[in-house]
This record gives C-alpha cells, sequence and structure tokens, in this order.
C-alpha cells in the first residue's frame, strides 16, 4: 500500500502538482443491534480506496477511487492535478503551506481483544440477554441494545517525504429503554445516549461497560421518570453531569474553534463562530474556573492518534485559558494563514482529517476536554449548592450557525435544596448564549469525577463526512441559567 500511494504522489507531480499526498484506507465497520427480543441490525462493511490531495497554482485538487492499484492511483492523481488547473483559474487566495519536517512511523490503536474475532452468535446473544434485562415492567415498550466496532488501516505519502502507516480501533456499546404509560414517553440510555459509549480499543471497552449488571436499572429508570414532575421553568444554578457537557464542550466551543470557519470555509453546510480571529488571545470566552484543551494524545479517545492526515504529529494545546480565548483548531493551510495576523500562531496544531478515503481533509476536532478543577466530587458540588437543578444524559439540541445561542434537553433530573436532591425531574432542558453560559461558570469539579465520552457522528463538510473524536470533563455548575421543560426532538 505505500508503495502504490508513492507512485500515485509521483504520477501527480509529473502531471505538475508542485505538492501532492495520497492516502490509502481500508475500513471494516460492524454494527449489530438487538431490539425487543429481535436482532434489529447487523451490518457489517468493507472498503477500500485511495484519495489524492494535489496543489497546481496554488489551488487545491482532491479525486479518489475505491481501487488501490497503480493503475488506479495514476487515474486518479491525474483526476486530482485537473481539478486543481481547474480550480486555479478562479481561485482568489493562493494556498500557502508552512514548511514542515517530514516524518515517517507507524501508530496503532491499543487493542487488548480484537473486536473482530468475537463470534457474531455470542454477540448477539450478549445484546439480547442486555435489553430483555430492561423488561422489568410493562411499561418499558421498548427495550435495545447495541454494539459496534470499526478499524482502519492508513497509509500517508506525500511529496515533502512523510511516509506514515496507521490503524484505529474503535468498539462501543450501549442500551436504551423507552416507557410509557399511554400519555407520556419517558426515554433512559446507559452509558450515555445515541448509542452509549465509544472508546479506542477492542472488545474489552464492551467488557468494561458491564451492561448486564446495569440493564434492569435502566428500565426502572425510564419507568420513574413517567412519574417524575417536569423541571420548573426558572433561572437558576444548573450543574451538568459529564455526559451533557461533553455535548456542550463540543458544540459551543469545538465548533467555534475550528479555524475554517472563521475563513468561511464552513459557511455553506454548518456556519461560522463567534470567536473571530481579532478575538484570539484576548476574548474571555468563560469564567476563571474554564481551561479547555485540545489533545490527540490521550488514550482511549476516538480523536487519538500519531498524525493527522497532512502528517502533522498529535498534539495538547489550550484552546481556553482560565477563561480568555487563545487558540484553535487548524490545518497547514488555516493556520498559514493566521500566521499573517499572528505569528505566534502559524504552525498547524494537526488538527486535519478526513472521514475516509474519498473525503478531502479538513479541520476537525480532536479531543477537546474541560480541565478538571477543585470543587470536589459532585456529591460535595450538590451538597454546596443552596438551590438549582441537576441535569444528565442528553436527550436533543440545537444551536445557531455561529455557535451562539443554543437548547439543549436531558433524560433526567433533579432539583436541588438545601444541598440535597428533593425530586427527580422529567423532560430538562436549558438555554443560553456561549459566551455567557461559560462566564457563568463558578465551580468545576476535581479529576477523580473526570469522564471522557466518546462521540462516533460529528457532521461537517460537503459532501458530508462524519467524524468520530472524545471530549472529558468533570461535572461543572454554572449561575443563573433558564431551565425549563424540553420537547422530545431530534438530534
Amino acid at each position: 500500500m505505500r508503495d502504490i500511494c508513492a507512485a500515485a504522489v509521483s504520477a501527480a507531480l509529473d502531471f505538475g502538482a508542485s505538492y501532492a499526498d495520497a492516502r490509502i484506507v481500508l475500513s471494516h465497520s460492524r454494527q449489530l443491534a438487538s431490539r425487543n427480543g429481535l436482532l434489529a441490525q447487523m451490518d457489517d462493511e468493507v472498503t477500500a480506496g485511495i484519495g489524492i490531495r494535489v496543489l497546481v497554482g496554488g489551488a487545491w485538487g482532491f479525486a479518489s477511487a475505491s481501487g488501490t492499484t497503480v493503475d488506479v492511483a495514476s487515474d486518479t492523481a491525474w483526476r486530482a492535478t485537473e481539478v486543481a488547473r481547474a480550480s486555479a483559474l478562479v481561485q482568489r487566495r493562493p494556498v500557502s503551506l508552512p514548511a514542515v519536517t517530514p516524518v515517517t512511523g507507524t501508530w496503532r490503536t491499543p487493542v487488548q481483544t480484537d473486536p473482530f474475532s468475537v463470534g457474531l452468535a455470542e454477540i448477539v446473544e450478549y445484546l439480547r440477554s442486555a435489553e430483555s434485562g430492561m423488561r422489568v415492567d410493562p411499561r418499558v415498550r421498548v427495550s435495545s441494545a447495541m454494539t459496534s466496532a470499526k478499524r482502519q488501516n492508513v497509509w500517508l505519502v506525500t511529496s515533502e517525504g512523510t511516509d506514515i502507516e496507521q490503524e484505529f480501533t474503535w468498539t462501543g456499546a450501549g442500551l436504551g429503554a423507552v416507557a410509557t404509560n399511554g400519555d407520556d414517553a419517558q426515554v433512559r440510555s446507559f452509558p450515555n445516549s445515541f448509542g452509549g459509549q465509544t472508546q479506542g480499543g477492542g472488545w474489552e471497552v464492551v467488557q468494561n461497560l458491564n451492561l448486564l449488571a446495569r440493564c434492569d436499572q435502566v428500565g426502572w429508570e425510564a419507568v420513574e421518570l413517567l412519574s417524575a414532575d417536569e423541571c420548573p421553568r426558572e433561572r437558576t444554578q444548573l450543574i451538568l453531569d459529564t455526559t451533557q457537557l461533553a455535548l456542550q464542550i463540543h458544540e459551543s466551543i469545538g465548533h467555534a474553534a475550528e479555524l475554517d470557519r472563521v475563513y468561511g470555509h464552513e459557511a455553506a453546510f454548518a456556519g461560522g463562530t463567534y470567536l473571530g480571529d481579532d478575538r484570539l488571545g484576548t476574548f474571555q470566552v468563560g469564567s476563571e474556573h474554564v481551561n479547555i484543551s485540545a489533545d490527540a494524545t490521550l488514550e482511549g479517545a476516538l480523536g487519538t492518534f500519531g498524525w493527522d492526515d497532512e502528517g502533522v504529529a498529535a498534539q495538547r494545546w489550550m484552546l481556553v485559558e482560565q477563561g480568555r480565548f487563545t487558540g484553535y483548531l487548524d490545518s497547514r493551510e488555516t493556520a498559514a494563514r493566521l500566521g499573517n495576523t499572528h505569528a505566534a500562531h502559524a504552525t498547524s496544531h494537526g488538527a486535519c482529517r478526513s472521514a475516509g478515503y474519498h473525503r478531502l481533509p479538513l479541520v476537525r476536532m480532536v479531543n477537546v476536554s474541560l480541565e478538571p478543577g477543585n470543587a470536589g466530587t459532585l456529591e460535595d458540588l450538590i451538597r454546596n449548592t443552596e438551590r438549582g437543578i441537576y441535569m444528565e444524559t442528553n436527550s436533543s439540541w440545537s444551536i445557531d450557525d455561529r455557535r451562539y445561542n443554543f437548547q439543549f434537553g436531558c433524560e433526567r433530573g433533579y432539583l436541588i435544596e438545601n444541598g440535597v436532591r428533593v425530586k427527580l425531574l422529567k423532560n430538562p432542558s436549558y438555554a443560553g448564549i456561549s459566551p455567557q453560559f461559560w462566564n457563568s461558570c463558578d465551580a468545576v469539579c476535581d479529576a477523580s469525577e473526570f469522564r471522557l465520552w466518546g462521540l462516533t457522528n460529528c457532521g461537517k463538510g460537503q459532501p458530508a463526512q462524519l467524524m468520530a473524536m472524545s471530549h472529558g470533563s468533570s461535572p461543572a455548575r454554572f449561575r443563573d441559567i433558564e431551565v425549563g421543560v424540553s420537547r422530545r426532538g431530534g438530534r
């Protein structure tokens, strides 16, 4: 595969490219689900192909093909250079790439048990046992259990001399129960909504989740929500658990800090950002308790790698320090442009990735996390809250194109009075404006409460790309937040 990539790069240079990179991606994915005692899903897909990116006349060209032969590579290189040559006729700003030191090497996700070595019959039986265990009451009308595994082998060769091979393995599982009494329906998920939890690793990820030990609790929690009071409508203190904070970080900080949004590259699909480059280094996006890192080196995370799809090494850097906006997620191209006005940021941090051989690399989140604070445990934080609402597990969300105004719904909450959870609440929601919300943060729990959650369906780009990354946090508290009732909807 390495030789085919090298042949593609050589052909692109012969066709007139000033720069070229070639990626071969072999991908194997599998999803299984059991629902109400029946096998509801069994998908197994294998794909292989090559994607070639070139510069001609200061403009990008990209082409891909599903084959992995030298002839296919040469033909694809020719098509990529022709696209670039046509693009150069209308390119307003020539692409500039900062110099890099070529790298060679390999990187692999640490795996204890290959998830694809586990028999399908064994997985199906496990899922059926787990989802049947949620049917603890006739009011549990839907029970579901799911598992997924994905492996990608990626070879990257560039005209600058980079030559790397990487293997990514992600595995996940989750439970979901729907309870209804005829007038209402409530959902409860474990360990997270929308597919559960996915991590870098093998079948040991599923084993560590121990679904069979939690399934009956998930069913009872769904039933209990049917008789719970709805969340009151008021402005109050809000405590968020780590599952909900993961999505809050993703939508209102992670996407907002993608540098291509600043330059209008994403305006056609998912909008822009409130974090313009005039705010870099000066804007107070959060309180002094808010420290947010980008880290592509975290063990077990989905946005972890050896190098991004431009051959830039995995790094850790800060996006927000004591509430001040200090860094972007970037690519070589966008970092070079930012360096024209912010010289210290002219080098890419390594956040340019592609969903597969058939997609152009884009600025994408790595693992973005709220760093732990010093507020003790979640129970300490609740004990130190006179009145407020605690919410956990996302059920719905909405945020505008600039990642500014938002509203999130959660599966369940609790009313807190005098430091005690006094009442279970259903359909809780909260709304806000991103920088005001983060500036209202007055406490973050300590490292003992830090949890990392995988997100596998982050959409971006046209044609659309789904990318995976993880977000970590400890529970945190926010002042004077508008809370109310969520009417369940889609994401």
